[in-house]
């Protein structure tokens, strides 16, 4: 037999919830209202560190920027003061700086075409020079090259001399001065010198470039202060630059040379006597000039560099 639900039950649990609501009511609107001003408080931290903190750092490096853009500094500052001139004798025209007498201070030695002659200045460490002293060589000195020909541990000049066909060599003295000229012959107008050992005895050699003659002269170095007569090594070709090198690993000089004219240069292999073999032609650009021997690429084989004059280029051999 099925009962009709009861609500007095309900009704009394009802005025029970009524009668604790009355009792607790203040505490609870206490605690909300606790609550609610903690929340305030955490909210008010929160906006301060995360909205005004960023504006603060923004003010002070827009400050700093202003502070360190009011002086600009230029960014290169050359170190020169006025030019200083030094007289020279009749035309100088080529010109070397070699520390000459061993006082570890850099001196000058200066081509005068003008009157057959070159000049030295011996610096004096401070920017200054002594007095010039010149020196008659050939016509028309053109280039000069600086070596210990004479195994004396004082350096010597080589000079070459364009309009006679010759070079001249210079002895340095004690005195740090340099004896008189001792003539050799080369091919005709000689233009360019290099001081090496060019057969492997451990004396300088001097290699000249004729461009007239389309040659190269070789003279060997007997230790003492003389030269061999000149080897000649023909290159059916004008060049008026060339450099050295050991460009095979034999351990033999090898020279290049550039054909100024037919846009390519020469690598003549030495064969460790002073003589050379038949140039190994390289196409390279328009009238090459300048050649320079390095190790451009750390593969312990010497690389090539060459300036073509009317090409607007640089050519390099790697």
């Amino acid at each position: 037999m099925h009962r009709n639900p009861s609500f007095s039950g309900y009704t009394n649990k009802v005025i029970d919830r009524h009668k604790w609501w009355q009792q607790h009511r203040l505490k609870i609107i206490i605690i909300s209202l606790v609550t609610l001003i903690i929340f305030v408080i955490i909210l008010s931290l929160l906006l301060k560190f995360v909205i005004l903190a960023p504006k603060k750092s923004q003010t002070i490096a827009s400050t700093t920027t202003l502070t360190t853009t009011q002086q600009p500094q230029p960014i290169c500052q050359l170190p020169f003061g006025p030019v200083d001139r030094i007289l020279a004798d009749h035309r100088p025209e080529y010109v070397i700086s070699r520390d000459l007498n061993s006082d570890n201070k850099p001196d000058l030695v200066v081509t005068n075409p003008g009157d057959n002659s070159i000049t030295v200045f011996l610096g004096n460490g401070n920017g200054a020079f002594r007095d010039q002293t010149t020196y008659e060589v050939g016509s028309s000195p053109s280039f000069i090259a600086v070596g210990d020909f004479d195994n004396d541990n004082r350096l010597d000049l080589a000079v070459t001399n364009y309009a006679d066909n010759s070079i001249s060599i210079l002895f340095g003295k004690r005195d740090e001065t340099f004896q008189n000229k001792i003539t050799y012959t080369v091919a005709g107008s000689p233009q360019f010198i290099i001081v090496n050992d060019f057969n492997n005895d451990e004396k300088l050699d001097l290699a000249v470039i004729s461009f007239n003659n389309e040659s190269i002269s070789i003279l060997i170095n007997d230790g003492n202060g003389t030269f061999q007569s000149q080897i000649i090594t023909t290159l059916n070709f004008g060049s008026k630059t060339f450099a050295a090198g050991d460009f095979n690993n034999d351990k033999k000089l090898d020279l290049v040379v550039a054909n100024h004219d037919g846009g390519e240069i020469g690598i003549l292999i030495g064969n460790g006597n002073g003589t050379f073999q038949n140039p190994i032609i390289y196409l390279v650009g328009i009238k090459p000039i300048y050649i320079v021997v390095d190790h451009f690429d750390h593969d312990n084989i010497l690389d090539i560099v060459v300036t073509n004059s009317d090409g607007n280029s640089i050519s390099l051999l790697i």
